[in-house]
C-alpha cells in the first residue's frame, strides 16, 4: 500500500487511541478534513488495516458513529515502522485560549456592529412594507 501523510496521520490517531477510535476521536487527534477522514476509512479498510464498525448512541442525535479498529496487519506494520514517515497533517495541539478568546471577541464585534444593525433595518423595512400594503 502507498502510505500518504494522511494515511499515516489517520492510522497514528487510531494507534494512539489504543487501537480503536471513532470518527470523533480521529477528528480531534488530526487536522484531516471530513473528506480526508472518510477517504482514509475506505482506503485503510479496503487495504485490510482497519475494521470498521458502527457504534450506536455516540452522537446527540443517536446516529451510529464509525469506529475503526486496527487489524493485526496494521499492528505488524506499525511495529515495522510504517508510521515513522513524515506526517504533514499533524496532531492538534492544545487549544490556544487567548487566540480563541480573540476570535470570539471579533465575532461578537461583527455581530454587534454589522449583523445586528442590519437585522434592525430589515425589521423596520418589513414594518414599512406591511404599513404600505395595509394602506393600499
Amino acid at each position: 500500500m502507498y502510505w500518504t501523510s494522511e494515511s499515516r496521520a489517520f492510522l497514528s490517531a487510531i494507534h494512539e487511541a489504543g487501537g480503536k477510535a471513532t470518527m470523533r476521536d480521529i477528528r480531534h487527534r488530526t487536522d484531516l478534513t471530513e473528506g480526508q477522514r472518510q477517504h482514509q476509512f475506505e482506503k485503510l479498510e479496503d487495504a485490510g488495516y482497519i475494521d470498521v464498525d458502527r457504534v450506536e448512541g455516540l452522537t446527540s442525535n443517536n446516529v451510529a458513529m464509525k469506529m475503526a479498529s486496527l487489524t493485526e496487519a496494521a499492528v505488524d506494520d506499525i511495529q515495522r515502522g510504517v508510521l515513522s514517515g513524515k506526517t504533514d497533517y499533524g496532531r492538534r495541539a492544545s487549544v490556544d485560549v487567548a487566540e480563541l478568546a480573540e476570535d470570539v471577541q471579533t465575532t461578537q464585534q461583527y455581530v454587534s456592529e454589522v449583523l445586528y444593525p442590519r437585522l434592525q433595518e430589515l425589521q423596520q423595512l418589513s414594518q414599512r412594507v406591511d404599513e404600505l400594503e395595509s394602506t393600499s
